[in-house]
Parts: C-alpha cells; sequence; structure tokens
C-alpha cells in the first residue's frame, strides 16, 4: 500500500508542477515584449500610470511601439457573481486594449488567437471578445450579448482554448477604463515591443533608469524567473518522492522479512537440494521486484485516475505525461528491489540444516 500511495503522490505531485510551469510559460510568452508597470504594485490592476508615457516610452532607442493597457476584475456577468477559473482564482479578468494601436502588435492578445469571430478593430465600442470557458459557461456564442458589471456587450470573438486567457474579457480600453473606474489619461501598464526581441533586457534597463517611479521586465526574464521558482519546486517534490521512496522501501522490506521468515523451513529444503546462497537471494529479488511491478501498476491507474479527477474538480490543466507515469514505474519497481535486498541477503545466509529442523 505505501509504494501504491508513493507512486500516486510522485504521479500527481509532478503533473501539477509541469501543469503550472506550462500553464505559466504559456500566459508568460503571449506578453511578448517588455511589461511596465508602476513601482512595487502588488500586480497589473493594482499599477497605475500616466498615458503621457506612452510618448516617453515610444522616444526611448530600439522600441517599435508601446501598447497602453487596462486591467482588471469582472463584477458581475449577467448580473451575477463570475464563474472564473482556477489560474486567475475564480475570478473573471476585464483586459483593455486600444484597437488601433492592437493593429502593429507582434503576436497575440495572452499569446492567444481568437478561434470564433473576430478581434478588435478601430470604431469598435461596446463590444467583447472573451475567453472560451466564459463562453462555455454562459453559453455564449458570436453575436451573443453579455451582460458584464452592468453593462451590455455584444460578443464579437471567442478566444481559443488557454488556461490563463479562459476566463478574460477584452474589450476596447475607453470601455475598460469606464468599467474600471480608471480616469481617461490613466493606464495599469504598457507592453512594449521592440524591433530586435534580443534588445528587451537592455531596454528593459533603460526605461527603468528614465522613468524611476516603473518597473519593466522582458518576457525573457519572467521566464528566467519562473524557472528558477519551478527549480525549488522540482527540488521540494524529489525531496518528498525521496521520503516515499524510503517508506515504501521499509514497508518492502516488512512484507518480505516476514515472508522469507515464515518459509525458512521450504527455503532450507531447498538449498540442502543444491540450491547456492545465490540462486535463493535471486529467488526472493524477483519476489520483490515482482511487488515493485504490480505496486507500480496499480500505482500508475490510480495517480491517473486522481489526475484526472483533480482536473474534474478544479479545472486546472495539469500535464500527465507518459514520462511521469514511467518515470513513477521505474521508482516503483527500483523500490521493490531495494526493499528486498536485505531480507534477500538475511535468508541466504541460513544454515539448511537448522532451517529444516525448525518447527
Amino acid at each position: 500500500m505505501a509504494l501504491v500511495i508513493g507512486v500516486v503522490a510522485i504521479i500527481t505531485m509532478v503533473s501539477v508542477s509541469d501543469g503550472i510551469r506550462n500553464s505559466m510559460v504559456e500566459a508568460i510568452s503571449g506578453m511578448n515584449g517588455i511589461i511596465v508597470w508602476e513601482k512595487d504594485a502588488l500586480d497589473l490592476p493594482f499599477s497605475c500610470l500616466p498615458m503621457s508615457y506612452e510618448k516617453k516610452l515610444e522616444a526611448i532607442p530600439g522600441v517599435k511601439v508601446v501598447f497602453p493597457e487596462v486591467y482588471g476584475l469582472v463584477n458581475t456577468i449577467e448580473g451575477e457573481k463570475p464563474k472564473g477559473g482556477s489560474m486567475t482564482m475564480g475570478m473573471a479578468v476585464l483586459a483593455g486594449f486600444d484597437p488601433v494601436k492592437e493593429q502593429q502588435r507582434v503576436g497575440s492578445i495572452y499569446g492567444v488567437e481568437v478561434e470564433k469571430g473576430r478581434n478588435l478593430q478601430p470604431g469598435d465600442k461596446y463590444v467583447a471578445v472573451i475567453g472560451h470557458q466564459l463562453a462555455d459557461e454562459y453559453d455564449k456564442r458570436v453575436g451573443s450579448i453579455m451582460k458584464v458589471n452592468g453593462k451590455r456587450f455584444k460578443v464579437i470573438g471567442i478566444l481559443e482554448e488557454s488556461q490563463y486567457a479562459g476566463s478574460a474579457v477584452v474589450v476596447p480600453i475607453d470601455i475598460a477604463r469606464e468599467l474600471a473606474g480608471l480616469d481617461s489619461d490613466t493606464v495599469n501598464s504598457f507592453t512594449v515591443q521592440t524591433y530586435n526581441p534580443s534588445d528587451q533586457e537592455g531596454v528593459s534597463k533603460i526605461i527603468e533608469a528614465r522613468l524611476d517611479d516603473v518597473d519593466a521586465m522582458s518576457t525573457q526574464a519572467m521566464l528566467k524567473d519562473l524557472e528558477e521558482v519551478m527549480v525549488i519546486f522540482d527540488w521540494a517534490f524529489i525531496l518528498l518522492s525521496s521520503i516515499s521512496l524510503l517508506i515504501a522501501g521499509i514497508g518492502i522490506i516488512n512484507t518480505m522479512l516476514m515472508s522469507v521468515m515464515d518459509r525458512q523451513k521450504e527455503i532450507g529444503v531447498l538449498k540442502a537440494v543444491g540450491w547456492s546462497s545465490e540462486d535463493v537471494l535471486k529467488l526472493v529479488l524477483y519476489e520483490s521486484a515482482l511487488i515493485g511491478v504490480f505496486g507500480g501498476l496499480l500505482g500508475c491507474i490510480a495517480g491517473g485516475l486522481v489526475v484526472i479527477g483533480i482536473e474534474n474538480v478544479v479545472e486546472f490543466g495539469l500535464t500527465l505525461s507518459w514520462t511521469t507515469i514511467l518515470g513513477a514505474f521505474a521508482f516503483a519497481v527500483f523500490a521493490g528491489l531495494v526493499g528486498g535486498v536485505y531480507p534477500a541477503w538475511k535468508i541466504s545466509r541460513i544454515d539448511p540444516i537448522q532451517a529444516i529442523r525448525m518447527e
């Protein structure tokens, strides 16, 4: 049982870790540029910058285009508290972009394409592009009317499936300011795209030097920081896996030790008729390896079911790969072999005459 639990724990932890990594990489990569926000702000919705910074940012060498952006939370959809996704902690996210400037963006909003309908265009007012999760949750299609924060919006587009953007409501920036309660000359952040993507680090430093009340971070730096954080997660999971290995090994040692001690007489007979200590050693190791194989199979099946169950409950994109399953199975077999070494060594040294005489 300890072995099965250990395998389930490994599969679940690695799937959660890979899911977090993939979702965050998707979100950060989709930003495609340098994110500029108010210094020391907790998050983009809590940042507040003047629109006048747009011209200052555009004047920096290497900058190709600057996108003003507004972010906030959706308070109500259809008069009720919105049902957001796990990546946004159950909240729906409001995002406002300039439809004119969006024509110059290299890449797409959030790195997610519009699957149905179209994106924002110049002249748009009370229209919205929504995430696939919101579309499913509220049964909205292109052309539907959705009431957001008490305002009626026509759905003009639905984003392709994405963990990060599944609960997004994208509207023209002026309308987003109205919903978020911002002044017409204020935004939450800017995304800066450079002529050469490799210049992002250098341009970020220039931005922070010229505007001392902002933080500027490139998507490359964000991905680097993310990888450092995930390395800590990985080591934590390795530690937990090692503990699982130790517990499973102790369990197998106890099981095999009891099993072979109960069969001392039979093993004594085998040695009396010609079996060597090496033959007995192999026999016990084969048995412990089989325990690892069966425990691994049961653990992999149970682990897969646990991951599927978690996804159905929390709607979070866990990543279950064959590499994870095979690694967990190999862990079980290894634990079985290690757990059988001491019992095998102990019983292989038994004296056959004494073993046969035992009652």
